[in-house]
């Protein structure tokens, strides 16, 4: 019998659990006892679903916050955590990346996967696709000579100025020759870009040409126009839809029995931006705006960059999204109305995608093989390069979907590690994964290498990750599997086998690859 009347009335986040002592569902609340009592006051009201969840659950368990912004962080982690089946879990198309400015003494333009809410960085996007986002990071780099170099500039001066100096890129904080205010200034400039804000820039270089020209500074004027030129080309790409102040975000969705196609795309200073598609399990029956209004909560979570204006196909209740949007329009006619309806488009077009994608047989042969919790949709794979010990590095490759995603890709170069320990390596490059909290948890770790790799690696991971990992000798083809005595071998030519190799030497690839380039750097340099 479900003890309710002994939970607290502060706000927090609560758990519903059933007979086999798994959460079913999380939810966040300014008054716990209101709300999870709520449930069962009006019971009768409640969807068929949402009754039937009530007959599963057998225990509440809660965890009490300060405010409502804590319990909405908190909620949001143990959602993406637990996945529990009547949550609705935002999973978005692709990977997304940010534009960060790093929180430190003369600050760099960097791109990452993934925010880091405890950290005080200053994120930019999200960008659907990585490539753009470095895109833009290079070309801001022409035009604003912003220092790129990894030194610790809170006691100046530090070390001599580099190359990127002499070729105007960087104008040398490290050695105090450019002050922080004036810095900042190129901060700004920096920052006027990403958010499309350019015309004041663009009119100060054509102001500097001119008086450069005049002056007969030819040089300086004709880096400052390949500057404006750097400019212009960030921006000749972009489609105009409406005034230069448009700052707005519309949204529409297509169901499909229980399957939601959630598509929201973005407008900023007039300019057509990044589209996102969400595919939204529909466990629980919602209705179209308690979709819309818990999906659109989880992704301005992610998002800082928040417009004042959601135009959207039915109203929704800000307060229940996002209080930085100030306004929602619901789009009948006009310009607005067509980008909705060319949002439907998409999010039809792409519900008609992902139900033509082939059977994930091979992850679906690996879940059952190695009986595992979910399906690995998200499998990393990790190896060791190096050549008799030096240029040693870590390489992680990731398949996703039974594809191989490049832009996850990810190395780390093996520190305080002499002579060729690749048990050693391994220990720590996988201690090191474990620290980046932003990028997405994998479903299955592949450790090329044998039972000394697995039992070396296994200790050190946190006990959600423990169950995911395996390790793969080359010679025989064997699998090892935690606390298992004997290998799994597959036959070589079987396609599981070919699948789980095909990884394996994908990893070897690129470990190889960067391990070369490294030898071939210091060689040159010596």
């Amino acid at each position: 019998m479900l003890n309710l009347k002994d939970i607290p009335k502060n706000p927090g986040i609560y758990f519903f659990l059933n007979n086999a002592g798994k959460i079913i569902y999380i939810g966040k609340a300014k008054n716990l006892f209101k709300r999870v009592n709520s449930y069962w006051l009006r019971q009768e009201d409640l969807s068929e679903q949402k009754q039937q969840m009530l007959k599963e659950i057998t225990k509440v368990q809660y965890t009490i916050v300060d405010n409502e912004t804590e319990s909405l962080l908190l909620e949001a982690a143990q959602i993406k955590k637990h996945q529990p089946k009547y949550n609705i879990v935002l999973k978005d198309d692709k990977s997304w990346a940010y534009i960060t400015l790093t929180n430190e003494a003369f600050p760099r333009l960097v791109v990452k996967h993934g925010r880091n809410l405890k950290n005080n960085d200053k994120y930019f996007g999200p960008y659907i696709s990585t490539l753009s986002a470095r895109t833009l990071v290079q070309l801001i780099h022409r035009i604003v000579p912003l220092r790129t170099c990894k030194r610790n500039l809170k006691i100046l001066p530090k070390g001599k100025v580099c190359l990127k100096y002499h070729l105007d890129l960087c104008l040398g904080p490290c050695e105090k020759l450019i002050d922080a205010k004036l810095y900042q200034n190129l901060l700004n400039h920096a920052i006027s870009i990403i958010k499309g804000e350019t015309k004041n820039l663009s009119n100060e270089l054509k102001n500097e040409i001119k008086n450069l020209s005049q002056t007969k500074k030819f040089e300086e004027a004709l880096k400052k126009r390949n500057q404006l030129q750097a400019l212009e080309r960030s921006q000749a790409k972009q489609k105009i839809i409406g005034a230069p102040k448009l700052n707005q975000d519309l949204v529409n969705i297509y169901l499909l029995n229980n399957q939601a196609i959630v598509t929201l795309m973005q407008v900023r200073t007039g300019v057509l931006g990044d589209k996102f598609n969400f595919v939204i399990q529909n466990k629980l029956n919602l209705n179209t705006q308690e979709i819309l209004e818990q999906s659109l909560e989880q992704f301005y979570l992610k998002n800082s960059d928040i417009p004042p204006l959601l135009v959207s196909p039915i109203s929704l209740d800000l307060k229940n999204i996002n209080l930085s949007l100030q306004k929602n329009i619901v789009a009948k006619i006009g310009k607005n109305k067509q980008l909705l309806n060319l949002l439907y488009k998409n999010a039809e077009d792409y519900a008609k995608k992902i139900s033509r994608e082939p059977e994930r047989k091979n992850l679906i042969a690996l879940q059952k093989l190695l009986n595992l919790k979910n399906l690995p949709r998200r499998i990393e794979v990790y190896d060791i390069s190096n050549i008799q010990g030096n240029f040693s590095y870590g390489s992680m490759i990731v398949f996703q979907d039974e594809k191989i995603a490049a832009a996850e890709y990810r190395l780390f170069k093996i520190k305080n590690i002499t002579g060729p320990n690749d048990v050693a390596s391994l220990k720590q490059v996988l201690n090191r994964r474990q620290t980046h909290t932003a990028w997405p948890e994998p479903d299955l770790i592949i450790l090329d290498g044998g039972k000394a790799q697995l039992n070396t690696v296994y200790p050190i991971l946190k006990k959600s990750w423990q169950n995911k990992v395996i390790s793969l000798a080359k010679k025989e083809e064997e699998l090892f599997l935690p606390g298992k005595k004997n290998s799994i071998r597959l036959d070589k030519k079987e396609p599981l086998s070919l699948f789980i190799q095909n990884m394996r030497n994908q990893a070897h690839k690129f470990g190889i690859k960067n391990y070369r380039l490294a030898h071939r750097r210091n060689f040159a340099k010596s």
